[in-house]
């Protein structure tokens, strides 16, 4: 359990830091108003840039589960996987133990591939 829950984490924390990177790509030098909550961070950026995070992520994910078909769905579902599994096996932590860590993942290099092809304005 230990070490997947290490994988969570840190998916959670680059999936964190990737998305605020493409958001003060856009928006420098403000920084996001977001903490942590990973939908937040991914609906602050620009829809353009939103169509192009979900298209990368389907060609590179391949989903076999519905609830994982967009990368909406996956910023959704893991919206605080950061929190949460850090503290996952402390007495009333978090209930869900089923976190598919891969989806994060495709989520988060689809964040970076759209970011190194974006062109800065």
């Amino acid at each position: 359990m230990g070490k997947y829950q290490g994988r969570v984490v840190l998916a959670g924390l680059a999936a964190e830091l990737a998305l605020k990177w493409l958001w003060e790509w856009d928006n420098h030098p403000r920084s996001s108003k977001s903490r942590h909550d990973l939908l937040i961070l991914f609906n602050e950026l620009l829809e353009d840039l939103n169509e192009k995070v979900r298209a990368a992520y389907l060609q590179r994910a391949c989903p076999y589960e519905p609830r994982w078909e967009s990368a909406d769905e996956v910023f959704k579902i893991c919206r605080n996987a950061f929190v949460d599994w850090r503290y996952v096996v402390e007495e009333g932590g978090f209930k869900d133990y089923v976190m598919h860590a891969t989806y994060l993942n495709h989520a988060t290099r689809s964040v970076l591939q759209v970011g190194a092809i974006h062109p800065r304005e």
